[in-house]
């Protein structure tokens, strides 16, 4: 058995409660590792190519509006299908 296995069997002896505490607590340490990457990524440069792009499209006035694509996430609708607008 490996350790995710033993971990997934000792999770599903949890209380509902504790079920809920360790969701918080994992939802924390994921983000958190998450913010880690990000930092380590734009502090290495791997991310400037990507702001370059974005300012870029910026000052082409080639701007996408965010709250379509976040009301699309809510809905359930994927947002990969989101097309940019036509440039002019």
């Amino acid at each position: 058995m490996t350790q995710v296995e033993k971990i997934e069997e000792e999770i599903s002896k949890l209380s509902q409660e504790d079920v809920d505490a360790l969701r918080q607590w994992f939802q924390k340490f994921d983000s958190a590792g998450w913010d880690r990457q990000i930092e380590e990524d734009a502090t290495s440069g791997r991310l400037a190519s990507l702001a370059s792009e974005a300012r870029a499209e910026y000052k082409a006035g080639d701007l996408r509006d965010l709250r379509s694509i976040s009301r699309r996430a809510d809905s359930g609708t994927a947002t990969s299908d989101y097309l940019p607008p036509s440039r002019h």
